[in-house]
């Protein structure tokens, strides 16, 4: 990389996974006031350890942000990677930004013993203003013979420029919240617990601007109101693991109303929208509210489960059983709609609301730009649609405030033919061009995004018969779905991709 003429370069964003970093730290020595961003994927560790990437960016007084995301499954790789993150973090003086997803996965080994980032008689990285603990595997109990890792962190880190925490350890920092007063920006994620995690606020100095919480219970409404003339920010979403509960979403009309009156700038909101619709009404009523994201249940409230439980008829035989989706399905011409709708009810007018992002399902909002769906059930998995609508910023449609939907689960191709439908009135299928054999294919999340979600037992016939029909129009062939307009396609579809000899094989 030559950059002798890129006389205003001041950032460089960098994803590790091959290759030597060593030239481009030495080049960077002689541009102290280049940035360097530096991401070390999951998928690095296929090519190579990690601590070597590490170990190369020891002494980079560029680095001003680091990300990791890494796993491992004994002590020699728990040592090597987290010592040398120790002594990269000790030796880069200007690091402001530090995000770690350090797993530990237990299989077959045991407890974990590991010395930790090995820093002691206050050593330290430099002064942070944002970090984000995903995951860590702390130091075990005696690290270093003086105790748990975190209390070392808690007392000798430097604090005093901290802006942004995200953790899932909601003790840490917390006898030391009244004395963050650069912190504006606090994340709660995972399953933190909800004492703990109403602490943690009510020691937070009351100038918080932006809070994420995994639940209503790890924040309470004086938490929310005590950060009420300050917040700009505020999520309440759950993150639950594949087996915990859908309990109800703990906002209600009323609550919502409290937030309102006593939070007056917030700006952004994300919540669990659950059953309860009244909710709406509420939100509408925000003044400044300028970008909202819902989440609604894919399964019924009533539903304490996520896989479908197993019911013995007769001795012998199993059947599956499930709720239905929730109703109304969550689709593209509804997410338009209630973009509308909300728009609509404000108070205030035009509405200041410009961006709604709507989802079903149980994924998280906490992290946008990853995907958290990975062992979900498939049922789940499946139906899962994500939608953006936002006011478009044409000169010609602002005063109409003509609005665009996008469905985050298919490409801009597909996008296209269902907002033509969505303005024309058609299905969005008739749009579709037929492929060189004669026949119309789309992707798979293509039909939830228009039809909406499957009933669990239609869509099981539908996952486990590989010639199964969904939605009446959609044929399921090698992770494909064919779009079937009447029975002769369907005949003929079986026979052009070799599903049967010959048409002789119609089932009578």
């Amino acid at each position: 990389m030559n950059m002798s003429k890129m006389v205003g370069l001041q950032d460089i964003e960098i994803m590790i996974g091959v290759g030597n970093v060593r030239g481009l730290v030495y080049v960077l020595q002689k541009r102290p006031q280049i940035r360097l961003h530096v991401k070390i994927p999951t998928y690095a560790i296929y090519v190579e350890s990690p601590s070597n990437f590490l170990l190369q960016l020891e002494g980079c007084q560029n680095l001003y942000s680091l990300d990791i995301d890494h796993y491992f499954t004994n002590f020699q790789q728990g040592s090597h990677i987290v010592g040398s993150l120790g002594e990269t973090l000790h030796s880069c003086f200007n690091l402001r930004n530090l995000r770690l997803n350090i797993r530990y996965l237990n299989v077959f080994n045991g407890p974990l013993q590991y010395p930790g980032l090995g820093f002691v008689e206050g050593e330290r990285p430099a002064a942070l203003e944002s970090l984000e603990v995903i995951a860590f595997p702390f130091g075990t109990d005696g690290y270093l013979q003086i105790g748990r890792e975190q209390d070392y962190w808690i007392n000798n880190f430097d604090w005093s420029r901290l802006k942004r925490l995200c953790t899932f350890d909601s003790s840490l920092l917390c006898e030391h919240m009244h004395s963050l007063s650069s912190l504006k920006e606090v994340e709660l994620i995972g399953t933190a617990d909800p004492a703990l995690g109403r602490e943690f606020f009510d020691r937070a100095t009351p100038r918080l601007e932006t809070i994420a919480v995994p639940r209503y219970s790890a924040i309470g409404m004086d938490g929310i109101l005590k950060h009420g003339k300050w917040l700009r920010s505020l999520c309440i979403h759950k993150t639950e693991g594949c087996q915990e509960k859908w309990t109800s979403p703990g906002l209600n009309a009323d609550r919502l109303e409290c937030i309102r009156q006593g939070c007056p700038h917030i700006e952004e909101l994300s919540v669990d929208i659950g059953e309860c619709y009244e909710t709406l009404d509420s939100i509408a009523r925000f003044p400044k509210l300028r970008s909202l994201t819902l989440c609604f249940p894919l399964l019924s409230e009533d539903n304490e489960i996520y896989y479908p439980s197993r019911q013995p008829i007769v001795e012998g035989q199993w059947t599956d059983t499930i709720e239905e989706p929730s109703s109304p399905p969550l689709t593209f011409r509804y997410a338009s709609e209630l973009f509308r709708y909300l728009r609509q009810i404000s108070f205030i007018q035009p509405s200041p609301l410009k961006r709604l992002r709507v989802k079903s399902g149980v994924t998280s909002f906490l992290d946008p730009n990853r995907d958290n769906r990975l062992g979900l059930p498939r049922y789940i998995e499946n139906n899962v649609v994500d939608f953006l609508c936002e006011i478009t910023e044409r000169d010609d449609e602002v005063a109409r405030h003509v609005h665009t939907v996008t469905c985050m689960n298919v490409c801009k191709k597909e996008n296209k033919i269902m907002r033509q439908a969505l303005e024309v009135g058609i299905d969005p299928l008739d749009l579709v061009d037929k492929e060189k054999d004669g026949f119309k294919k789309v992707s798979r999340d293509f039909k939830y995004a228009w039809y909406g979600s499957m009933p669990y037992a239609q869509w099981r016939l539908y996952h486990l018969d590989e010639y199964g029909l969904a939605h009446g129009k959609f044929l399921k062939h090698r992770g494909e779905d064919w779009v079937i307009e009447n029975w002769e396609d369907y005949r003929s579809l079986m026979v052009t991709k070799g599903i049967w000899n010959s048409i002789s094989q119609w089932p009578a």
